[in-house]
């Protein structure tokens, strides 16, 4: 039974601290725009501590992904040029 409670316990802690960093505007009352901004100024604050070799791994990160879009765009419009050929065709 214990084993059982430290489980759950654990599981409840885990899932709270997944939905900790999704800020999520709930409704239009004040309060509930206050916490939404509180939660954006969190985030922020925490980016804003976090090391410097995380921060470089993020724009490592950033680049490589940004390459990679453009690589799919090039290989789209070639694509789509092969298509409008086989359409000219026919």
């Amino acid at each position: 039974m214990g084993k059982a409670f430290f489980l759950i316990f654990v599981l409840m802690l885990s899932v709270t601290k997944t939905h900790a960093h999704e800020c999520q505007l709930e409704g239009n009352t004040a309060v509930q725009i206050s916490r939404y901004n509180s939660c954006k100024a969190d985030l922020a604050i925490e980016n804003m501590h976090k090391p410097a070799s995380e921060n470089n791994i993020e724009e490592g990160e950033l680049l490589r992904l940004r390459d990679e879009n453009r690589q799919l765009r090039q290989k789209l419009e070639l694509i789509k040029r092969q298509l409008l050929d086989l359409l000219s065709v026919l």
